[in-house]
């Protein structure tokens, strides 16, 4: 399911960050992720660390801040 397959991508790209720590394209999708699975904490640590490289994602990654994935209809 969808939520596994989530669970799957922050460990990818929390295992990418330990190799390339400052990647901006690793912090900005690992943050969405974070965003999206209500991890607003670690979310908003990666949001601070691009704010102070001021690196333009920064604003990208914050417009994620309390967006949810939408629960599958079963009916």
């Amino acid at each position: 399911r969808d939520l596994e397959m989530t669970k799957d991508e922050i460990t990818t790209n929390e295992k990418l960050l330990n190799i390339a720590p400052k990647d901006p394209d690793i912090l900005l999708r690992l943050g969405t992720l974070y965003f999206k699975e209500g991890h607003h904490a670690k979310g908003l640590t990666i949001y601070d660390k691009l704010l102070k490289d001021e690196d333009p994602r920064a604003e990208e990654l914050i417009s994620h801040y309390g967006t949810l994935f939408s629960p599958e209809d079963d009916s």
